[in-house]
């Protein structure tokens, strides 16, 4: 998180260090870092696969597994453990069709109708716009025009904290609905 080049977010962070501490430290642990390899890495697939992990978790662990043994370097920098990994030997799961859910637009409309105050902004902004919500609970006044109809995307929050959009092109501007920019204008009023 703190390095200058590619810095991770937090978010990333805690979903890592979950992964450390569920999957990689209990099965790889008490092993030196020389003795990680595919054989190894194969059997820890079994176990997530045994226990249901999703095809994509399995790949961001294994990934995870893969950047650690590489982060042992050299004091010039080169790489101690260099491995090439055979991903059909270690029998990682093929990440398919991914399951997105999302709301019907009834429904989406069912949960703003039913909703109040803030909450009602929070979810017809998300539905209208397509922001994340840590974009949108990054807002300040200041990301909106005068007439609403345009928001600028230039920060996140997380856990309380505000820190840089997700992705270079999380930074955008948003055009909104009129009816949107409408509630918008009136949830803003005075401020």
């Amino acid at each position: 998180m703190t390095r200058k080049r590619n810095p991770v977010k937090p978010a990333t962070s805690t979903t890592l260090q979950n992964c450390v501490e569920k999957w990689l430290n209990p099965n790889l642990g008490d092993l030196p870092l020389a003795s990680v390899n595919s054989q190894t890495v194969k059997v820890l697939v079994a176990k997530m696969q045994a226990a249901g992990l999703a095809p994509k978790s399995i790949s961001n662990y294994v990934g995870l597994v893969k950047l650690v043994v590489a982060s042992a370097i050299t004091d010039d920098g080169e790489e101690m453990f260099f491995r090439k990994w055979n991903y059909e030997f270690l029998d990682t799961p093929l990440v398919q069709k991914q399951r997105q859910p999302t709301f019907s637009v009834e429904t989406m409309s069912a949960i703003v109708r039913n909703a109040t105050g803030q909450e009602q902004v929070l979810y017809a902004l998300l539905a209208g716009t397509g922001l994340r919500v840590g974009e949108a609970f990054g807002l300040e006044v200041r990301h909106l025009t005068a007439d609403c109809k345009t928001i600028t995307v230039e920060q996140s929050c997380w856990e309380g904290d505000i820190q840089t959009p997700k992705t270079k092109n999380a930074y955008r501007q948003v055009d909104v609905s009129d009816q949107l920019a409408n509630l918008l204008k009136a949830f803003i009023a005075g401020r």
